[in-house]
């Protein structure tokens, strides 16, 4: 897990921590949190994204994501995700 200096990183915000210790499989980005054991694939982030960001990746059959800078962090992904495996770093 990510070390936290100073208490000024994202990640130590208390719901991001809360996440990743429930969350073993989550595949670690900056912005991005998704956690590959509750994705379904549905591809709902897919529609839903703006910036278009999202992507069923060949070899694992899950969400992933490219550019994940040009995310807006409006949510709409975190929110339509039926299994609760997006997490937007805020």
């Amino acid at each position: 897990m990510a070390q936290d200096v100073g208490g000024s990183s994202p990640l130590s915000h208390p719901l991001i921590l809360r996440f990743l210790e429930k969350n073993k499989n989550v595949s670690m980005n900056r912005i991005v949190l998704i956690d590959e054991s509750l994705c379904i694939s549905c591809g709902a982030c897919i529609e839903i994204c703006p910036k278009k960001i999202f992507f069923i990746d060949n070899k694992t059959q899950k969400c992933n994501v490219s550019e994940e800078e040009k995310c807006d962090k409006i949510k709409g992904c975190e929110k339509i995700c039926p299994t609760e495996a997006i997490k937007i770093k805020d």
